[in-house]
């Protein structure tokens, strides 16, 4: 195995057939990761032989396939070189991550290879996600001031996060996740204080749009994230505890992370759901969401 002596060089080599621009992009994105705790570069990049791909160190303890770059025609060996090269670079960032991921787009030419690659690396299909996004168009008839919404069980006071409240936030997300129709196969296998950071590591401002959901009695019945980009608004995670299920809250959640977006001059919201999770995606569309496509997740715990 031999290190790219320039990361951005493995970049360009392995998005080869996106344009100039869109690889400039993606390196200057990239160049914005923190360091790794030694100081050097988030983007381990190598080659071995003809063969050649990058993995990136990200906040929180995860590792994510950023490219590969398999010389044409593809060969057998190549792929085994790959996945080879691929077990090199986790091997090297072991200390660093507790999950490496990939993610592959519906009818992305290349997808037959990259999966043998991700199999030969020792990751494995986890779900299928549809991408969704809604024009946020939905009249909330309650004054901006107030942060309880009615329904069927009383009201939902949205409490915002504080890094005193960051343990009880911790493990309110960890009840969110038991039985949860999300990704399952990911309960358990990293950290959730981990995948927290990452969270707030990906959030353009130190500003935390994170809340407690609390009914009446002040239980905390599940948790809200969001992160405001430029011209829209990611659902990162929405998650209700087991005993708070089926109750109508989603709908009150859904309609305060709305009329929070429109609040910010933002009018799109974007947001990733397992294509199992029926419930969410009936109320998605009951709101106006619609697909815009369709991903896979990989995934190899370290």
């Amino acid at each position: 195995m031999e290190w790219f002596k320039e990361w951005s060089d493995c970049v360009f080599l392995c998005h080869e057939d996106q344009s100039s621009f869109a690889r400039q992009r993606m390196v200057s994105q990239l160049r914005l990761l923190p360091n790794r705790i030694d100081g050097t570069s988030a983007i381990l990049a190598a080659r071995l032989l003809e063969v050649a791909a990058y993995l990136v160190i990200h906040p929180g303890r995860l590792g994510s396939i950023g490219g590969i770059f398999l010389p044409k025609p593809d060969r057998i060996e190549d792929i085994e070189r790959v996945g080879s090269l691929l077990c090199r670079l986790i091997e090297h960032a072991s200390a660093e991550i507790e999950i490496v991921q990939a993610i592959t787009f519906a009818n992305e030419p290349k997808n037959e290879q990259l999966h043998q690659c991700y199999l030969a690396a020792g990751l494995k299909k986890t779900a299928d996600l549809h991408q969704m996004e809604c024009t946020v168009t939905v009249q909330v008839e309650i004054p901006s001031e107030q942060i309880a919404f009615p329904n069927g069980k009383g009201t939902i006071r949205f409490v915002p996060w504080e890094p005193a409240m960051d343990l009880r936030f911790t493990e309110l997300v960890d009840r969110t996740y038991i039985e949860t129709l999300d990704v399952p196969e990911l309960n358990g296998l990293r950290d959730s204080h981990s995948t927290l950071v990452g969270y707030a590591a990906s959030l353009p401002t130190t500003e935390r749009p994170w809340w407690f959901l609390r009914d009446d009695t002040g239980s905390d019945i599940g948790c809200l994230m969001l992160c405001p980009y430029s011209d829209f608004t990611e659902l990162v995670y929405v998650g209700l505890v087991p005993e708070s299920r089926g109750h109508g809250y989603s709908k009150s959640v859904m309609r305060f992370a709305h009329r929070w977006t429109r609040d910010r001059g933002l009018h799109r919201i974007v947001l990733a759901v397992d294509v199992r999770n029926t419930p969410a995606i009936k109320l998605y569309h009951s709101l106006g969401y619609e697909m815009v496509g369709s991903v896979s997740a990989w995934i190899r715990s370290v």
